[in-house]
């Protein structure tokens, strides 16, 4: 039911903000803007997106690493097929089934796929939010929406609770009030071993990795701009970036639909840029690059459901030849 309701808030949500975004937009407008889009930008972004997707699974599998080892493969396909859940589903209910699906396919315990899922939301927070103020303080000059104001405090404060929260449970698990919840007390412990992390040099690694990432996603983003005829300066992009990012962060409509239009038409509106290629550049994210990790992501959820049968059979047949072969200690022979 709590998933129900959050997934209706989700789309409740993204509606209202699709609304605000595109009142006042002229659909003659819209179409003219459309038909001299330049599709060789387009098709760039989306290569561009995609080695930033293969940096994420990098860094995941990095993550993963003091809670069981798991090939490039394993990672990058629930990665790729959890972020196509998160897209098609409303409220970012994508982040729980990659966790579940990690542990159904690879044992992977549920609490601890969760905890370095946790760490790679709080190390994109950070990067979005730092290209968020780039953009804000390089346009200082500029009015701005008050709503990309109260964007900035709100991503700021999330971080920081974010992160507060990671360190209480790394640094002070044993003393947190869990004793009356057994269950509870277990699920944090394993999550605690993942969110260790942040003690050694992996989450070094991982953080130099999501710069890589960003910047990559960044430059996807670029093309998503660029296709539209709009010149845009590298300020303007962190402040467009920074504020598309956080905008998907929150919960919404599946494919992020209203949030992210509202957060382009924001930037685009305090940049001075016009406010149907705002709209088309939104749509151009959502439809070629998350449109192409949503139908890549179910393929391959499709082709893995199919081979579950096969693969249990395997997993029968190898437990039962073990089972024959294994000679008891016990055993005396005459």
């Amino acid at each position: 039911m709590k998933v129900v309701f959050q997934g209706l808030l989700g789309i409740a949500f993204g509606v209202l903000l699709l609304w605000m975004a595109l009142s006042g937009i002229d659909g003659a407008a819209i179409s003219a803007a459309l038909a001299q889009a330049n599709i060789a930008y387009l098709l760039a972004g989306v290569g561009l997106f995609w080695i930033g997707v293969l940096f994420r699974i990098l860094r995941w599998q990095a993550l993963l690493t003091p809670v069981r080892m798991l090939t490039f493969w394993q990672v990058g396909l629930a990665l790729v097929i959890g972020y196509a859940v998160n897209i098609i589903l409303p409220a970012r209910l994508g982040e729980l089934f990659r966790a579940d699906f990690l542990r159904r396919r690879f044992e992977v315990a549920r609490s601890a796929a969760l905890g370095s899922i946790i760490i790679e939301r709080l190390l994109d927070a950070v990067v979005v939010g730092g290209l968020f103020a780039i953009g804000l303080l390089a346009a200082a000059n500029r009015q701005f929406d008050p709503a990309l104001i109260t964007v900035a405090y709100g991503a700021a404060a999330a971080i920081v609770i974010g992160c507060l929260g990671v360190c209480m449970i790394v640094f002070f698990e044993h003393r947190l009030p869990f004793a009356r919840f057994p269950r509870l007390a277990a699920r944090v412990s394993v999550m605690a071993q993942t969110l260790a992390i942040v003690r050694g040099p992996i989450v070094i690694r991982c953080a130099l990795v999501t710069l890589l990432v960003w910047s990559a996603e960044s430059l996807a983003i670029l093309m998503m701009v660029w296709a539209f005829g709009v010149a845009v300066s590298l300020s303007g992009l962190c402040l467009i970036v920074g504020a598309a990012s956080l905008s998907t962060m929150l919960p919404s409509a599946p494919g992020y639909i209203g949030s992210l239009q509202f957060a382009f038409i924001l930037t685009y509106s305090a940049l001075k840029f016009d406010a149907v290629h705002g709209v088309l550049s939104a749509t151009a994210t959502q439809v070629m690059l998350m449109g192409s990790i949503a139908c890549v992501g179910v393929g391959l959820l499709l082709i893995d459901n199919a081979r579950a049968p096969a693969r249990h059979l395997r997993a029968t047949f190898r437990a039962s030849h073990a089972s024959r072969v294994k000679t008891p200690a016990t055993e005396v022979r005459g």
